[in-house]
């Protein structure tokens, strides 16, 4: 596990950010003390968000009304993976 002390976080961000997404824990000190740690998200963090990402697009959608058939669902998933 990496450390650092908050005086260094902002400048230090985007390394922070890289350590993350390689799965590894960040330990934040105060005057040599650990007042945080970072951990990556789990698999049901990004789960979660996504989950709750098209909840509220649905949601969005039903609010103006709009409606789209099966068929024309699959039509967009198919353009989206193009």
């Amino acid at each position: 596990m990496d450390a650092i002390s908050i005086f260094d976080t902002e400048s230090s961000l985007g390394s922070l950010l890289d350590a993350l997404e390689a799965g590894q824990d960040v330990l934040v000190l105060r005057d040599g003390k650990p007042v945080a740690r970072l951990v990556p998200p789990t698999r049901e963090d990004t789960t979660a968000l996504t989950v709750g990402g098209l909840r509220a697009l649905r949601d969005r959608i039903a609010a103006r009304g709009e409606t789209f058939s099966p068929d024309e669902i699959e039509i967009f998933r198919s353009e989206d993976r193009r």
